[in-house]
């Protein structure tokens, strides 16, 4: 069996609301929504968390996460990139446990309705061969709205006036395979078009709009 790890960063500090990735959302810690839809993952084969907060650490593990080891510091920074705590993760997996999974996938504890359906429905697309699979959303962009960098000192007004479709990325879900020799060209991209998908809990509107949500009878799994 491919072995799919799936990492769920959750760092201790946050701008927007105060102890975030544990806040209370409708009974349940916000991060706990992430661990327990990966865990109905039938192609899921483990599940960690990634932090720097002991406190987090006990909450992950009582929802059945692993806690492996803590993050460093010098990672758990605004500055610090995803990359760089995912590549840390992985590479301290391989050197401590000698375990180098097939593929990974960053779940981010923020996204609080993602369903095992669709996890594994990604996770397929990385066992399939492709070299990364990522959630994004469509966005709406108005003619001149924005504008591109040209020469130093210069911008360019964007398109032709015409509104325009476009689409960001989404923590929702991204993966790739850590196999090497891996065509780095093929890569899958799922459109999230519901709401609930791409909702990503950053203000207290956000987490206003999730409590709702999950008062109304929607389940994140």
């Amino acid at each position: 069996m491919k072995e799919i790890l799936a990492i769920i960063p959750a760092r201790e500090g946050s701008k927007g609301l105060r102890n975030k990735n544990i806040i209370n959302v409708c009974g349940q810690p916000l991060m706990s929504f992430a661990i327990q839809s990966a865990l109905r993952c039938k192609h899921i084969t483990r599940v960690i968390v990634s932090t720097d907060s002991e406190r987090i650490a006990e909450v992950a593990k009582e929802y059945g996460a692993e806690i492996p080891f803590m993050r460093l510091n010098a990672l758990a920074t605004d500055r610090s990139s995803l990359n760089d705590v995912t590549t840390y993760t992985l590479r301290r997996l391989e050197r401590e446990e000698l375990y180098s999974p097939y593929a990974a996938a960053v779940l981010l504890p923020t996204s609080p309705y993602r369903r095992p359906a669709l996890i594994d429905m990604l996770c397929e697309k990385l066992l399939e061969g492709y070299a990364s699979v990522q959630t994004v959303r469509r966005i709406r962009i108005d003619g001149f709205s924005h504008c591109t960098p040209q020469a130093e000192g210069m911008l360019s007004l964007n398109g032709d006036g015409a509104p325009g479709e476009f689409y960001r990325p989404y923590g929702t879900f991204s993966g790739f395979l850590i196999m090497p020799g891996v065509d780095q060209t093929k890569v899958y991209h799922h459109v999230l078009s519901e709401q609930n998908e791409y909702l990503d809990i950053d203000t207290e509107k956000d987490l206003a709009l999730a409590r709702c949500l999950l008062n109304s009878g929607m389940h994140a799994f």
